[in-house]
């Protein structure tokens, strides 16, 4: 098991209701688990939590075994990648320096990166379609090509688990449909334990093992694709008309119906 969470309850100052209610949840190598629910819903505090940057007000949550707080960071940061949705640089860095910083956990005190390093990071820019821009400022990146620099450099990491907060993010289609493929491969390939936050539903349905719902806090369901994107399930959780069509391999086609439809 790699992440855990019993009774998880977290409430942040000054808040009248939770932003996580009682949340039971685990989280196992070799699943690509997306986490779905509409804004507010606590999604990203969840992943916060897991990575023990946020404390509960009750119940518990674990890595491996050990409170996720209790964790050292860089040992954390060897055995986890996270990538962001928005992220501010200090100073000015290259494509390459940005990915680089993916290897800086495996790295001792003083250690300059070795042949086998820069090797890694040239092949994590392979896998995103950035090695041409290698050289290119980060400033000077559209916001999807900044979004592939970031997950070019969790893979660079070569965590065993990988947790991602609106991965795809200012992307076109063509990079969102890539980069969630991406995703389930490396999961399967790797054994990875991967936890997506997303409100691409029907790329979560096609390229997800398992599927959480939030809303308001709470898990209002848990598993398959197949078990949780139910037409009833979906129009409570979103508040809006929805039609659900299931397309087999491709996933469950959700799409929102409204007055300016004509139904």
């Amino acid at each position: 098991m790699s992440f855990q969470a019993r009774g998880l309850t977290v409430r942040y100052p000054g808040a009248s209701l939770p932003a996580l209610a009682d949340v039971d949840l685990s989280f196992e190598p070799g699943v690509h688990t997306s986490i779905l629910g509409p804004n507010g819903a606590g999604k990203s505090t969840l992943l916060r939590a897991l990575l023990g940057t946020v404390r509960p007000e009750s119940g518990e949550v674990s890595f491996e075994g050990r409170p996720s707080a209790d964790w050292p960071r860089r040992d954390m940061a060897r055995r986890v990648a996270l990538v962001s949705a928005t992220e501010d640089f200090a100073f000015p860095l290259t494509v390459r320096e940005l990915v680089a910083m993916g290897r800086h956990p495996h790295l001792g005190a003083w250690r300059s990166p070795s042949a086998v390093d820069r090797e890694i990071v040239r092949a994590a820019l392979r896998e995103v379609a950035l090695e041409d821009l290698r050289e290119r400022p980060t400033a000077t990146l559209s916001a999807g090509e900044l979004q592939r620099a970031r997950l070019a450099r969790a893979l660079a990491q070569q965590a065993d688990n990988l947790l991602l907060d609106e991965p795809v993010a200012h992307l076109d289609l063509a990079h969102e449909l890539n980069t969630f493929r991406q995703i389930a491969e490396l999961t399967a390939k790797n054994a990875l334990t991967t936890i997506t936050v997303t409100h691409h539903l029907n790329l979560a349905s096609r390229f997800s093992d398992r599927i959480v719902l939030l809303s308001g806090g709470r898990v209002t369901a848990s598993g398959t694709p197949e078990q949780v994107l139910t037409k009833e399930r979906l129009e409570e959780t979103f508040g809006c008309p929805l039609e659900v069509h299931d397309l087999a391999e491709l996933g469950r086609l959700v799409v929102p119906v409204g007055p300016e439809t004509g139904r």
